[in-house]
């Protein structure tokens, strides 16, 4: 009690004391204003041991420790901010590389900016119903969301009718669903007053599958799928359609080729009930064709009952190029179901690529016209006869229409052609002159 005394102060307990520290929220509400001010104004000495250096820390170093303190709030801050960075950059690119994986079989969250895949294919193929007389085309091709559209024609309507198979292979198992920018082949026949006409596409796994347009096509049912052929194809192969060699009462269907796992070019027959492929053995093997070429299937003869194909893909000459070739196999010869050299028919073609095509149709029963469109748009090609020299055409009179920058071409065998061209697919006829011109009739813009 004594040290107390000669302060004149009334005594402390300790607790008290320790109370009075600067901004203790208990001693600002419970503490007298009077006892408040003297406190802060005249400390004793016992105070002062009683609060400790704090207390007695002079302004300038208690403001060093304050911004020292704050520093090292930024510090922190600093390294937390850079840690949620790199945390969520690493959970988007693991996310993005998720839906880049998926791609092939998901549709695009976003409306796409194209009307057709970018890289699409485009097949066609045409028919005359057997009862009515009526001819009708189906021209195939891909849309932005890996779905196969249908357009088709009728002739008695003059009008064009939009299928989109989505609907037909909804119950399919998703690895069947068509690759982005599958090749497509097409065709059409009619047998026994029966009418059938489909596409062949490869899906994800590289396997062959089959759309058909079913009961009489032209046509308001979409048709339907079919479960996979299972056979599975290299993966820059190409495909290719031609109707059967048989008479008007045969249900063989079409005959398919593809280049298999090694490379070779084989062919199988298609059912016209279902579009199955079982394996022809009777064909050669025609060798020689490039690793991915483009190909395509024409009639030798008469284009209507054909006595034989003729197969038109590349030969690489070197590892930047290659030349046009042709094969023919006719069935009435005493060489029958071998596939015979042609020669070459156009040379100085770019390596094959899905940008190098080949299309061509039946002009009559002697002539035959080949065209090669090249990466950069173009098209040229060749006039083929069985007994004269090839004629070929460097440039082609495309009437009012595009004459370049296509991406994909196809003609059907009455003589049509088609291309896609801008995001849109267009028409145009084919005309035949007796001196050896071909011209394309420029017709109208089918999709959209």
């Amino acid at each position: 009690m004594e040290r107390y005394q000669k302060t004149n102060i009334e005594p402390y307990s300790d607790l008290e004391v320790r109370y009075d520290k600067p901004g203790n929220p208990y001693h600002s509400a419970h503490q007298p204003e009077s006892e408040s001010s003297n406190h802060q104004t005249e400390p004793s000495s016992n105070q002062e041991l009683a609060l400790g250096a704090d207390t007695q820390a002079k302004p300038e170093d208690t403001k060093s420790r304050f911004q020292f303190s704050i520093s090292r709030w930024r510090l922190l801050c600093g390294i937390i901010v850079i840690v949620v960075v790199i945390v969520v950059a690493s959970t988007l690119g693991a996310v993005l590389s998720r839906r880049k994986n998926h791609q092939a079989s998901q549709p695009p969250s976003q409306p796409p900016s194209t009307l057709l895949h970018s890289n699409s294919s485009v097949s066609a193929s045409s028919w005359i119903d057997p009862v009515t007389g009526f001819v009708h085309r189906a021209v195939y091709f891909q849309d932005s969301y890996n779905s196969i559209i249908a357009r088709v024609w009728q002739s008695n309507t003059q009008n064009w009718d939009t299928l989109n198979f989505t609907s037909a292979i909804k119950d399919l198992p998703k690895d069947q669903l068509a690759a982005p920018g599958t090749p497509l082949a097409s065709g059409s026949l009619s047998a026994k007053n029966v009418t059938k006409t489909g596409v062949w596409y490869l899906d994800i796994e590289n396997r062959i599958e089959w759309l058909g347009l079913i009961n009489q096509p032209g046509l308001k049912n979409p048709g339907s799928g079919y479960p996979s052929t299972g056979r599975e194809v290299h993966p820059n192969s190409s495909l290719a359609a031609f109707p059967s060699l048989c008479d008007a009462n045969c249900t063989e269907g079409w005959i398919l080729a593809y280049q298999n796992t090694e490379n070779q070019v084989q062919f199988k027959t298609a059912s016209i009930n279902d579009g199955f492929l079982t394996p022809n053995s009777d064909y050669s093997d025609p060798s020689g064709i490039a690793s991915g070429s483009s190909m395509t299937l024409l009639p030798l003869g008469d284009y209507q009952l054909p006595s034989g194909m003729t197969l038109i893909a590349e030969s690489l000459t070197s590892t930047e190029g290659g030349e046009m070739v042709s094969k023919t196999l006719n069935s009435s010869s005493e060489v029958a179901n071998i596939f015979q050299d042609d020669g070459t028919l156009l040379k100085g073609l770019p390596a094959p690529s899905s940008r190098v095509q080949f299309t061509g149709t039946a002009l009559n029963d002697w002539f035959n016209v080949v065209l090669a469109l090249y990466p950069d748009g173009t098209i040229n090609g060749v006039l083929v006869n069985q007994t004269q020299p090839v004629t070929t055409y460097d440039t082609f009179d495309f009437g009012d229409g595009p004459s370049a920058n296509f991406s994909a071409v196809a003609m059907t065998l009455d003589r049509m052609l088609y291309g896609i061209y801008n995001d849109t697919v267009v028409e145009y006829d084919v005309f035949f002159f007796p001196d050896g011109t071909v011209h394309f009739n420029y017709t109208d813009v089918i999709f959209p």
